[in-house]
């Protein structure tokens, strides 16, 4: 106390003073056997304020395969719900929240093994995961975990996912187009279509340029007139570009996340990013673990 280590929080109630204190000692203790097993220590996964302890402890352990591997486990249950792996009945609305879930996760596998990148296949699922979320959502086009992964993804995108997150920009300047912002946002939505120096050979750049020649013109028609023209055909535009970037890029899709999935969604992204943390601090892991663990990263439940 006479050092400012502890604080008196109430009569004879000590804590540390600083944070980093406490979060050392927890580790130390989970490590030397006196704390809480590394069972329960998984169990405070979702829990923000755990997470240097979650590190520190991957660090200090000699041998850090088997905490690594229950965050897996746990990471996995936060997706698909514990009552399933508790073997509890599951209601409807459970049902149908897994399932959701699952499609989305096996569309991720999918569309990350349609194309060629240099990447780590995991980092292309997290890129892809992201880019897929409601604008809305927190970690929408948010690249951090892609970039944990496989810290190249922060350098010049390969041709396909800058395709397709270029494709992605364009149909989000789309959606959001309204009669009334028409006229001022048409050059920005000509722009966000101008991607000739992406789609090189690929048919989707004759079928971009098609439907950039169905808006209207700047130069030659008034606001009134491009105004009407969206008010008329805005919505039919806007479907035949989500339409022709699913067939040729399969992304676009309207998933509907409930507001629940996307909850999910958003703890199973940061648990994951988490776990990814762990991996690249500088913990003793073997290479077994290792592999195993980064290559079910972000696969369905079945792949993991």
């Amino acid at each position: 106390v006479q050092h400012g280590l502890l604080v008196e929080r109430a009569r004879r109630i000590y804590s540390f003073s600083h944070l980093t204190f406490q979060e050392y000692f927890t580790a130390r203790a989970i490590v030397i056997g006196t704390g809480m097993s590394l069972s329960q220590l998984v169990q405070h996964l979702q829990d923000k304020r755990w997470r240097e302890v979650f590190l520190l402890t991957a660090q200090m352990l000699p041998d850090a395969d088997e905490l690594l591997l229950l965050i897996k486990q746990q990471v996995n249950r936060l997706v698909y719900a514990e009552m399933v792996f508790d073997s509890v009945k599951l209601t409807p609305g459970a049902m149908a929240l897994g399932d959701n879930l699952t499609k989305f996760l096996n569309w991720i596998e999918s569309k990350s093994l349609e194309i060629y990148t240099p990447y780590k296949p995991a980092a292309v699922r997290a890129f892809y995961m992201t880019l897929a979320l409601p604008p809305s959502h927190p970690l929408s086009r948010n690249q951090a975990l892609a970039l944990a992964i496989d810290h190249r993804l922060g350098g010049e995108l390969g041709s396909e996912l800058a395709l397709d997150l270029a494709l992605d920009h364009a149909l989000a300047v789309a959606q959001a187009m309204t009669p009334e912002l028409v006229y001022d946002r048409l050059s920005a939505l000509y722009l966000a279509l101008d991607l000739n120096h992406l789609t090189g050979i690929e048919s989707i750049g004759d079928y971009l340029e098609k439907l950039k020649n169905q808006l209207p013109d700047l130069d030659d028609d008034d606001r009134d007139s491009i105004q009407e023209w969206w008010q008329s055909h805005g919505s039919e535009w806007v479907s035949q570009l989500r339409a022709l970037i699913i067939e040729h890029r399969n992304i676009g899709h309207q998933w509907h996340l409930s507001k629940t999935c996307q909850d999910w969604l958003e703890q199973y992204s940061r648990a994951n990013h988490l776990l990814v943390e762990c991996l690249n601090s500088n913990c003793q892991l073997s290479l077994t673990v290792r592999k195993e663990i980064e290559d079910t990263l972000l696969l369905p439940l079945c792949h993991s």
